[in-house]
């Protein structure tokens, strides 16, 4: 076989289709990583595929359980900015315990003259259990008489509400750290906040919590140790997920089914969900994406001394600091929780990349 030269004109032509080839592997490769860093930045500045909890590319990606088949990003801001025309927008707020509901209330309360809204404060706990059927009619008839555009704020879990004329219905949903949650209703329990302070003497609040098999000097650290039911009992788990999974047979315990049934509701059904540990960012997320509800909103919540007010006094009274040994604990008992926290820490971040916060 003829060596091939440098002067040969096969030669040359053979290295440049080298070169031409490595040239293009080379730069696909660049921007495929590029592309794959950008997509994956996580929280905390590593990327989503180095983080070991907050990787997208989860195990129910390719379920076969994965009815809704949607995309796992977040849509663009522009295309959640633009509102229903012609059409009353009400925003559905499912409240979770201990995860700031009361701030944003008292921020809608205080958005609703200068942006005319209507805002309604509609718990009812009869409905944390059961058929969809119940709080489908209820949430219903709450939105039923609002004639302008508003806010309704429930306990209710996640549902399907009937059709109501001239009426959009917006989702938005705000969650925290599972185990910090926890704790915070724990301690709840025995001393409650500033805003609802014992109207009672000690004694009398004492007799209350020993009916209700709740110790008072007991601390979280030990509840957990002596493996109390009220810290690790299997109710205590899957409270986020089951919020947004809503009255499905699937959500009634903590199940791989119901944080796939959570999260493909929040794909599907939420304008954003947030976190409470970034509340500012999420106001700032909720005025991009509807100025005509939120405008205003950050400001209010930065300067406004009502909603301050709130803020300061709903804080849990008592809490004391958690050991590494119990942290360790919680956070294998509340797995599914985190899995849905990661879930929606990756996916607010990404909403605050689309909208500039």
């Amino acid at each position: 076989m003829k060596s091939l030269k440098l002067g040969n004109p096969v030669y040359a032509l053979t290295v440049c289709l080298w070169l031409t080839m490595g040239y293009l592997a080379w730069n696909l490769g660049y921007e495929v990583g590029q592309s794959s860093v950008n997509r994956g930045r996580a929280y905390d500045g590593r990327s989503v595929q180095d983080h070991p909890k907050i990787a997208e590319n989860d195990s129910d990606r390719n379920s076969k359980n994965d009815e809704s088949k949607t995309e796992h990003f977040p849509r663009p801001c522009e295309q959640n900015r633009v509102s229903s025309t012609n059409l009353k927008e009400i925003v559905i707020f499912g409240s979770v315990p201990k995860c700031g509901g009361r701030t944003l209330l008292s921020l809608m309360f205080a958005l609703s003259q200068p942006n005319d809204l209507t805002v309604k404060s509609a718990l009812n706990y009869s409905l944390e259990n059961g058929s969809e059927i119940a709080p489908r009619q209820y949430i219903t008839r709450m939105i039923q008489p609002f004639t302008k555009a508003g806010f309704l704020y429930t306990n209710a879990r996640f549902v399907q509400a009937d059709t109501v004329q001239s009426t959009a219905l917006l989702r938005i949903g705000l969650i925290r750290d599972p185990m910090q949650r926890l704790v915070s209703s724990f301690y709840h329990r025995r001393f409650g906040d500033r805003l609802t302070a014992k109207t009672v003497d000690d004694a009398t609040w004492e007799r209350h919590l020993k009916a209700k098999s709740v110790d008072i000097n007991e601390i979280f650290d030990d509840c957990v140790k002596n493996k109390m039911s009220e810290c690790v009992a299997e109710y205590t788990k899957g409270t986020l997920v089951k919020q947004f999974c809503g009255y499905h047979s699937d959500c009634k315990t903590a199940s791989p089914a119901a944080l796939l049934r959570a999260k493909n509701n929040v794909r599907n059904n939420y304008l954003v969900v947030g976190i409470l540990e970034e509340i500012d960012d999420f106001v700032r997320v909720l005025e991009k994406i509807r100025p005509s509800l939120f405008q205003g909103a950050f400001d209010k919540l930065e300067n406004d001394e009502r909603i301050q007010s709130v803020i300061k006094n709903s804080r849990t009274v008592g809490i004391q600091s958690v050991s590494e040994l119990t942290k360790g604990i919680i956070k294998k008992h509340l797995a599914i929780d985190y899995e849905f926290y990661y879930f929606i820490q990756w996916r607010f971040l990404k909403q605050k990349e689309e909208c500039g916060v």
